[in-house]
């Protein structure tokens, strides 16, 4: 059924819209193109190849008869393809989609558009209130007022619209936060939504030390929390907050899934395991895909193995899953208590 009112937050929409089947939404890359460059690139390393039209139609298909609630447009760049518009159209009675963007295209015309064709909510990468600063983070020069255009052409659509940013120590630092916070307030946006710098993609094998602390990992839960107890008109949701054992945990192939251009199954778009492509045998593959990622995890797997991933890391993402089967398997023993949603 297509939802008509925004929702608390868009995690409340997408995880508890069908809390008595399977709910998680289906996140797929559509393209790898992307006039941005940014520094922490999820889809970095990742194939280069953008889906055949007929081939995201079929992935919708075998999400929708999987029971996925929702399907999320990620890339590259989505809204570099105008081809996706038709298929929310199409899709649009049965599904909630969300799309995940630099901004880059979206034009009041094509937020129209979208809004008119079924397109729940937009996600829109902004990392911070001084233009130089966001527009080095982000690799172009003008991504700050591309991003602010896309956030006022989406909210005058009528798009439940959220701002995404990658929280590094320097916007923490000497209260950068709170006078970014106090920033996407002016833009009217209807969420924040803050998330961790993982060593995934283009920072897969990184030597630098991107992991917050925990002091920085407690400030950024005590900012949703806060949140969750205001009337304010911008719900702030973190990555902290939700992935915590006592709330959520790893979301990793029980609260979402991830396909990339190439088909490939994997359990979220920061941990690049797959499989198999869906697109050849989906119900194979699934199953496999089940039996290592069935089980609620408490703590970030891309975190807990990082070292043991970077070890069969070979310049090529997603890894073998052959090679990395062992420790899937070794995962399932551990008497790691499930997150508290699961007990």
């Amino acid at each position: 059924m297509r939802v008509q009112t925004a929702p608390q937050t868009l995690y409340r929409q997408i995880y508890f819209k069908k809390l008595q089947q399977i709910c998680w939404p289906g996140i797929f890359a559509v393209n790898s193109k992307c006039p941005f460059n940014c520094w922490y690139c999820s889809a970095g390393n990742s194939p280069d190849k953008e889906l055949g039209l007929n081939e995201i139609d079929r992935i919708i298909e075998i999400f929708k008869n999987w029971g996925a609630s929702t399907i999320v447009f990620t890339g590259g760049e989505p809204l570099l393809r105008n081809d996706i518009d038709e298929l929310i159209l199409k899709y649009s009675k049965d599904l909630s989609f969300v799309i995940l963007t630099s901004g880059y295209g979206l034009d009041r015309e094509r937020a129209r558009r979208l809004k008119r064709n079924g397109l729940f909510a937009i996600s829109i990468s902004l990392d911070h209130y001084e233009k130089e600063v966001n527009d080095h983070n982000r690799g172009m020069d003008g991504a700050f007022d591309i991003a602010l255009e896309a956030i006022k052409n989406a909210k005058d659509a009528g798009l439940y619209t959220v701002i995404q940013t990658v929280v590094t120590d320097a916007l923490i630092q000497n209260n950068s936060i709170r006078r970014f916070i106090d920033f996407v307030e002016k833009l009217d946006a209807d969420e924040l939504f803050l998330l961790e710098p993982l060593c995934t993609g283009r920072l897969f094998d990184t030597k630098r030390q991107i992991f917050l602390k925990e002091d920085k990992i407690n400030m950024l839960k005590s900012l949703h929390s806060r949140s969750d107890k205001t009337n304010g008109t911008l719900k702030i949701i973190t990555s902290s907050h939700i992935e915590d054992p006592e709330k959520y945990g790893c979301g990793a192939g029980t609260q979402h899934i991830y396909v990339d251009t190439n088909g490939e199954l994997w359990p979220c778009n920061f941990l690049p395991i797959s499989p198999g492509s869906i697109l050849k045998e989906p119900d194979v593959v699934l199953a496999r895909f089940n039996k290592y990622f069935g089980k609620p995890c408490s703590k970030c797997i891309l975190k807990e193995y990082r070292q043991e991933f970077l070890n069969l890391y070979n310049n090529k993402l997603p890894l073998s899953f052959e090679s990395i089967e062992h420790i899937l398997k070794r995962r399932l023993n551990d008497n790691d208590k499930p997150p508290e949603i699961f007990r």
